[in-house]
């Protein structure tokens, strides 16, 4: 019997807290809708991951090269064919990538789905209409623009700013791998 309450239970409070969530109204919908319009979320999100993957493009090269250089278990000719060929390699997979991403997701969609959600979650009807006013001003329309370079930039910083204690943290925990293995075999 006690097993057959605490199913019961399991399947109802769910099923209690799905109904008792108030469905969005068709005017916040609308709303949102527009603010994906206004704000031209299905661009600015490719603009956004076109920045992040020239980012990526431009720091990986230095981190393999920061890991290659630290690594004393590696010869001159090693280290510079493992530069070399890392430089090369990540520009093709990330040019693939991105031509795939582009090719099998719908960036656009995905936003949309995403960003209806958010904001009916943590906004008003009355806040999702602030922000499309805001967009809307000159300021907003600013804002819009130089987010994705703001974006890139910010990943860029926290990169150079990163890049030289992960490096060191990688290189810590490959030579502690190291001489765990070493002890293992």
């Amino acid at each position: 019997m006690r097993v057959f309450i605490a199913i019961a239970c399991l399947i109802l409070f769910p099923v209690q807290s799905i109904l008792a969530q108030e469905p969005s109204s068709t005017k916040k919908q609308e709303l949102v809708k527009e603010l994906l319009v206004v704000t031209d979320s299905s661009n600015t999100a490719t603009k956004i991951i076109d920045s992040i993957l020239a980012e990526m493009r431009k720091q990986y090269p230095r981190m393999i090269e920061s890991l290659a250089d630290a690594d004393p278990d590696l010869t001159p000719s090693q280290r510079q064919k493992i530069k070399t060929s890392s430089s090369e390699s990540y520009v093709r997979f990330s040019k693939t990538l991105q031509e795939r991403l582009t090719q099998r997701i719908d960036l656009g969609k995905v936003v949309s789905e995403i960003s209806y959600s958010l904001y009916d979650k943590y906004f008003t009807e009355g806040e999702v209409a602030d922000l499309i006013s805001f967009y809307k001003t000159s300021t907003g329309k600013k804002t819009l623009s130089v987010l994705p370079q703001m974006y890139a930039e910010s990943i860029q910083k926290t990169g150079e700013k990163l890049s030289p204690a992960l490096t060191e943290l990688i290189m810590e925990i490959v030579t502690e791998e190291k001489e765990r293995l070493k002890r293992t075999q």
